[in-house]
């Protein structure tokens, strides 16, 4: 119901009142935004690239598909199919299907693939389509959508109805989809008259209401009908005025689906971090990722029974994070959460009871960052899981980060550039190290040639994606003296995001060199409006001032011979 007009000292406003964090106001507009926006935070690049679009994964799970298919020996299906949930940019995928056609071109397996690459998003899977991602690829590809809460029942774009791959899917690919699923967040506080249980709520104010017009034509009261008819589109819309509020409250641990559970992470918890520790001093904080879970075992419930699921995702890995609400993050307005990855070993991994829902399989070192791979199957398959283990390892995705870290913080351009020469001998098609080492070259301005080199190969392996790529390009072009081809990659770079001032900025730039002022100054005005933080302001300012001196300079030279021309 619509809570009272709960207003604030500081006059903010109350939108929702406490909530399970799950169910929060601040949750259903992220999963919402994901489902209505989601192909702008890839545009935007508020979603990072380098989580899944670089090629380092794809060339991993094209590997560990290749060795199941070997492992299928004469079962191998006649038709092997594959879904991948969540697809955003299409970019893993594509890789994926590419590679796998290298790997096993003696066998030609990669006709006998029928993909499904679906998502939420409609806008994700039309520019998937109008970009013709998956043309050329020996797999059959569609294009679909599917929720995670129903795997397997495919909607495919411009079909009325779905296909039901329950029970038929041989591989199914989840990067980055888990961590958007509800969490709770709970804590035992230990008494002398025994456990007192307490739960994490929210509630969601709006801030700096006389702020609002600026971002919204919706009034406080329309925002709050927007509410009560589950139209989340329009309280994104003014996001940065949202301010949540954690704060928690007890329950009754009795009535909980999930009780004997939590006890066991709570005990968990406190045997790993030790008595006394500072985390358990307030009581024993659990992130019970019940989406999660709830997820991962429908999708592997709607796997054919040689199949398997092959999860990447953010995570809680060590227990000093799992017992803190320290997961709970933002990429815009769309929320998510670390995969608790203590508590999802301790149900299905190596460990767990036998009457676990499926198998998990760790890779041999999760590593200490907050990425992580399981590989999930109904029953145990050896060879899958050990090939599983040492592709996914740490340490085979530290080598490359650890050349790119070094080459980042290198004074020495030389230095840098032979650390990403070794990055690219290892993963060849990431185009991401490609953009990185291209900069670096631009930046020494000693071979105008290598950025250009290193560019155009990145973009074909990524023509549509990446804003940052073609932007660059356009800068090397135009060191180059291709002033021209400069300000039509600029263009380009604003085809996949029409918000990116140094595009915008360059693309004003190149109009000013050819004289058309007034063209640039409406750049200019657009560029000025794309950088709130001002990062480029100084520069920008200092173009305008170009264009207007080049503009009045031109009038001026106009109207002379117009005069000119009055008196012969």
């Amino acid at each position: 119901a619509r809570p009272e007009a709960i207003i604030a000292d500081d006059g903010a406003h109350l939108l929702e009142d406490w909530t399970p964090l799950g169910r929060c106001l601040d949750w259903r507009v992220g999963l919402q935004t994901w489902a209505t926006r989601g192909d702008q935070l890839f545009s935007r690049q508020e979603i990072p690239h380098l989580a899944h679009d670089s090629g380092a994964l794809s060339r991993r799970s094209a590997q560990l598909l290749a060795d199941w298919c070997k492992a299928q020996a004469k079962k191998l299906p006649k038709r092997i199919r594959i879904v991948e949930l969540g697809m955003g940019t299409g970019l893993h995928l594509r890789y994926m299907l590419e590679q796998f056609e290298e790997i096993t071109a003696q066998q030609d397996w990669a006709s006998r693939l029928d993909v499904y690459a679906t998502d939420v998003n409609r806008g994700l899977l039309d520019k998937a389509a109008n970009n013709g991602l998956f043309e050329g690829l020996k797999a059959t590809v569609t294009l679909g959508a599917m929720s995670a809460l129903e795997p397997g029942q495919v909607l495919p774009l411009q079909a009325e109805s779905p296909v039901d791959l329950r029970g038929k899917v041989h591989m199914y690919v989840a990067n980055y989809v888990l961590d958007l699923m509800p969490i709770d967040i709970v804590r035992r506080r230990k008494e002398v008259e025994g456990s007192r249980w307490e739960a994490v709520l929210a509630r969601t104010w709006l801030t700096q209401t006389d702020r609002l017009q600026a971002y919204s034509d919706l009034t406080i009261e329309g925002l709050q009908s927007a509410i009560e008819g589950h139209q989340y589109q329009f309280i994104a819309d003014v996001f940065p005025l949202l301010q949540v509020e954690m704060r928690t409250f007890p329950m009754d641990i009795n009535t909980h689906p999930d009780k004997d559970l939590l006890v066991k992470m709570a005990e968990l918890h406190e045997d790993q971090l030790g008595e006394g520790h500072a985390l358990l001093v307030d009581g024993t904080v659990v992130c019970h990722s019940a989406g999660a879970m709830n997820v991962a075992e429908r999708l592997v419930d709607s796997l054919a029974a040689q199949g398997f699921v092959l999860i990447r995702d953010v995570a809680l890995h060590q227990v000093e994070d799992a017992a803190t609400p320290r997961g709970y993050q933002h990429y815009g307005p769309t929320a998510a959460a670390g995969l608790n990855l203590i508590e999802f070993d301790a149900c299905y991994g190596k460990d767990a009871p036998k009457s676990r829902a499926f198998h998990s399989t760790a890779p041999e070192r999760d590593g200490p960052r907050a990425q992580a791979s399981r590989l999930l199957t109904k029953r145990s398959m050896p060879k899958i899981q050990k090939a599983f283990q040492k592709l996914f390892d740490a340490k085979s995705f530290e080598e490359v980060e650890a050349f790119t870290s070094q080459a980042r913080t290198s004074q020495d351009p030389n230095e840098a550039m032979s650390l990403y020469r070794k990055a690219l001998n290892e993963e060849p098609r990431n185009w991401v190290v490609m953009l990185e080492a291209a900069r670096v070259a631009i930046a020494v301005r000693a071979d105008p040639q290598l950025p250009l080199v290193l560019l155009r190969r990145a973009l074909e392996i990524n023509p549509e994606y990446s804003a940052d790529l073609w932007n660059t390009y356009g800068e090397a072009l135009w060191n180059a003296g291709e002033k021209t081809a400069a300000g039509q990659a600029y263009r380009y770079a604003l085809d996949v995001n029409e918000e990116h001032a140094e595009a915008r900025y360059g693309l004003a730039f190149c109009e000013a060199e050819r004289g058309r002022f007034g063209t640039a100054m409406r750049h200019i005005g657009r560029a000025l409006s794309d950088d709130p933080q001002g990062r480029l302001r100084g520069k920008i300012l200092e173009l305008l001032d170009v264009c207007l001196r080049g503009q009045q300079n031109r009038e001026g030279f106009e109207q002379a011979q117009r005069n000119a021309r009055a008196t012969r």
